[in-house]
């Protein structure tokens, strides 16, 4: 985001084009960590689980 020039500018511009409803809140990260450890992940290896609402991506 820096590249893009103003940080800030370039942060609000990011949240107006994803528009979250709410933010994330530690229960969601909580059923990230849930899932690794129940039985659901058990062929899960080496993966990294990305908990940012997409906003890893841009």
């Amino acid at each position: 985001m820096r590249k893009r020039g103003d940080l800030t500018q370039a942060l609000t511009d990011t949240a107006a084009l994803r528009m979250l409803a709410n933010r994330g809140s530690a229960t969601d990260v909580a059923a990230g960590i849930l899932y690794l450890v129940s039985d659901a992940s058990r062929f899960v290896s080496g993966s990294e689980l990305v908990i940012d609402a997409g906003y890893g991506g841009l």
